[in-house]
């Protein structure tokens, strides 16, 4: 895509960004290039276009009256694929152009797919969507998330790492699989709850999720509550183990504050070491059956 100011054509639009106009939050007071134009950014609107002139700044005015806002907001690309029914792996990978994509009849997003896309700015995905391959959507530190898909049924390991504005309260019906790092620094993270579909949890899938308030784990969880699985999840407030669950890892829920008592429905094999350690709270734990490694776990 080609820059025109009047009728001269001055460079592509994107080394014309790039070289030409510099974003900031605010105007700087040192370093300042006097041949450059600054964009101020704030909350991702542009806000205004400034330039030096005999040391001041002034309003910068393009030849022929053209709108700088028009070639800004042009390196920010909405993607239409509107018959694709899979996003191929690494397909927008590092990305920093994309802002938003139309993918109506998406159903699997691959491995990498939009992975450090730090522009991407989506609300919602397609409901069509099913699978969210490892690294899917990982490091998109700009989208603001507010829902899943409604036939989302697997999330693979890291699908939403690092996704710090998303403010998913709600997680689909039909949730099977919630991979390794699913959900890792999500800082905003506002699940309630999660569905009696899930059967399986990663290792470290909600660490550091610190806005989530589960209550309860799903009834099919079965095997083990994996390391470091609700770390720092301050707000939950979990009382029973599923029947299915045998094991409880290492840090599975270390500094879950919001824990006050723990009942095993089943019989448990074993419990790591610091599998509570920092759960300041938590008073009381009940083990229907202890035997061998249940019976000595250091319960701290």
């Amino acid at each position: 895509m080609a820059l025109y100011l009047g009728d001269k054509k001055v460079a592509n639009v994107l080394a014309y960004v790039d070289k030409g106009i510099i974003e900031v939050a605010e105007l700087p007071t040192e370093n300042i290039s006097e041949d450059r134009v600054y964009a101020v950014v704030e909350d991702g609107q542009y806000k205004g276009f400034y330039t030096r002139e005999d040391g001041e700044w002034v309003n910068y005015e393009p030849p022929s009256g053209e709108d700088p806002t028009k070639y800004l907001e042009a390196q920010y690309q909405t993607v239409d694929l509107p018959n694709a029914t899979a996003i191929k792996p690494y397909a927008f990978y590092l990305d920093a152009t994309i802002r938003s994509i139309n993918m109506p009849k998406v159903k699997t997003i691959g491995k990498y797919a939009f992975n450090g896309c730090e522009k991407f700015s989506m609300t919602t995905l397609p409901d069509t969507i099913e699978t969210i391959g490892t690294y899917g959507f990982k490091a998109c530190g700009s989208m603001p998330l507010e829902r899943l898909p409604k036939s989302l049924k697997v999330l693979e390991e890291a699908a939403f790492h690092s996704c710090n504005k998303m403010t998913v309260s709600e997680m689909p019906s039909g949730v099977t699989t919630i991979g390794k790092q699913a959900f890792y620094n999500c800082t905003r993270l506002a699940l309630t709850s999660l569905p009696e579909s899930v059967t399986s949890i990663g290792d470290m899938a909600f660490v550091s999720c610190s806005e989530i308030t589960i209550s309860k784990l799903p009834s099919g969880l079965v095997g083990k509550i994996p390391e470091g699985c609700f770390y720092n999840c301050k707000k939950i407030t979990i009382s029973e183990l599923p029947a299915g669950i045998t094991t409880v890892v290492y840090q599975a829920f270390y500094g879950c504050t919001g824990i006050t008592s723990i009942t095993f429905k089943g019989k448990p094999s074993a419990v790591a070491a610091q599998a509570f350690q920092s759960c300041t709270n938590l008073t009381d734990i009940y083990v229907p059956w202890a035997e061998g490694a249940v019976a000595n776990a250091p319960w701290g």
